[in-house]
């Protein structure tokens, strides 16, 4: 009797644990849309209207500064036309292994001043597995970390 009610105890326990893990990887959003939903929630009346734009060959050293797409997507977010200077770029990496070298070569090439009359102090970047979040904003950029990073809690 004893070895089956500790056999159930401990099958009980690794399917909570199971249960668990699933539950956090289905809470990270990796549809590159739904992610920059989370990323602007709640911060409708802090940031411009902004336009989302795949990022390709032909603009990746616009968005991130980078002569060539090694990576799998990404996904942009700016606006129309601001005086504000706000840039949200999410990046889905072929692999969580590519996202230092991604963050470095981001870091030495993407311009924070590629606005004409604006710039930001700091590029700010969050990453979570394969996916990457580069921030130019110095407003709301800590924000959006936070609500990034609050997806993989």
């Amino acid at each position: 009797m004893k070895k089956i009610l500790t056999t159930l105890m401990a099958m009980f326990a690794l399917f909570t644990l199971v249960a668990c893990s699933k539950g956090n990887d289905e809470k990270f959003p990796t549809d590159l849309d739904k992610l920059m939903d989370a990323v602007y929630a709640g911060l409708d009346d802090e940031v411009p209207s902004t336009r989302r734009e795949k990022v390709t060959a032909d603009n990746v050293e616009y968005y991130l500064g980078l002569s060539e797409c090694n990576f799998e997507e990404a996904l942009a977010s700016e606006p129309d036309m601001s005086s504000i200077a706000h840039s949200v770029v999410l990046v889905k990496a072929k692999s969580a292994s590519d996202i230092d070298a991604l963050k470095k070569e981001i870091s030495e090439n993407l311009n924070p001043n590629k606005w004409i009359c604006v710039g930001v102090e700091e590029i700010k970047m969050a990453s979570h597995d394969n996916i990457l979040l580069v921030v130019m904003d110095d407003e709301v950029g800590d924000k959006m970390i936070e609500n990034f990073n609050n997806l993989s809690k």
